[in-house]
């Protein structure tokens, strides 16, 4: 049998936190760099560790929309970016091709 999960988005540390008490099994956020959801809060970096450990002590999964068009002087930045938030324990991106 197909197991169904909840994904669910949240543009601030309160709507995370409201998604993962009504049983989000993941979340997916903006940073503050390459969201396409411009209205939102979105996350600063410190803010996506944050989201992270708090996703991983309810046993959620934490995915990060990274999803602007990307220019080639923008390549390296958005490399480094990946590569910090995956520090910060994102589970999986969510990229615009």
């Amino acid at each position: 049998m197909k197991q169904t999960e909840i994904l669910a988005p949240a543009g601030s540390m309160e709507t995370l936190r409201a998604a993962l008490r009504s049983g989000a099994q993941a979340v997916y956020i903006g940073g503050k760099r390459f969201s396409a959801r411009s209205s939102a809060a979105n996350f600063s970096t410190e803010e996506i560790a944050e989201a992270a450990s708090l996703c991983h002590r309810y046993g959620a999964k934490l995915d990060l929309a990274v999803n602007t068009v990307i220019s080639d002087d923008e390549a390296e930045d958005f490399c480094e970016y990946i590569k910090s938030a995956a520090q910060c324990g994102v589970d999986a991106f969510i990229v615009q091709d």
